[in-house]
């Protein structure tokens, strides 16, 4: 923790600035800051501890974090320590949608032509590594009313004890792929079968 988050008071939060809670984590809004959120971990988890270590090499090897929300490090809360990230809003200051919430809409087969592509070019350009396929994971940002950029907000890194595909892009791109192909494909055409199959994605 940095001398200048030690220093300063507590940020307040309560139930009536949560935004979502998962299994192990809760996220609040700042209380003072619009553009940020912060997680508080509720169990001793694995997942946090890989997505940290993920980062660190991610920053170290000067891989490009466009999918990813901005982390800014560990700050003193009145709920315990928690950890700073850009919030994802859209562009009118709507919190953003999930990829599940928008393949449950009317919507759901034009956005999925357009949407899938497009995330998984992303996932490959930036070597973005994963281990949950779910559709939670992953926001639909929405600069206009109709332009979108996705965003990754969990799941991120591997369980695999030496993970090579952190070091070598060869690796990463061909760990992508097959994320892609097998557990990706398989989740969504679980939840959403007549969508994308409509889309041409099944």
């Amino acid at each position: 923790m940095t001398e200048k988050n030690r220093a300063a008071a507590p940020l307040p939060l309560s139930d009536a600035s949560l935004i979502g809670r998962g299994l192990s984590k809760a996220v609040y809004a700042h209380p003072d800051d619009a553009a940020l959120c912060v997680k508080i971990i509720e169990n001793d988890n694995h997942d946090w501890r890989r997505e940290l270590s993920y980062r660190k090499v991610r920053k170290r090897n000067g891989l490009a974090d466009g999918a990813l929300p901005a982390y800014y490090g560990p700050v003193e809360t009145t709920l315990g320590e928690g950890f700073l990230f850009e919030c994802i809003r859209d562009y009118d200051g709507a919190p953003s949608a999930t990829l599940a919430d928008i393949l449950s809409g009317e919507d759901a087969q034009r956005f999925a032509e357009a949407a899938l592509p497009k995330l998984r070019r992303l996932l490959m350009e930036e070597r973005v590594i994963l281990s949950d396929p779910n559709p939670d994971n992953f926001l639909v940002q929405k600069s206009a009313p109709d332009a979108f950029r996705l965003r990754v907000i969990d799941g991120l890194g591997t369980h695999a004890t030496i993970p090579l595909m952190y070091w070598f892009d060869f690796m990463a791109k061909h760990y992508v792929r097959r994320f892609w192909n097998r557990r990706f494909r398989q989740k969504l055409s679980e939840k959403f079968p007549n969508t994308l199959e409509f889309a041409g994605f099944l």
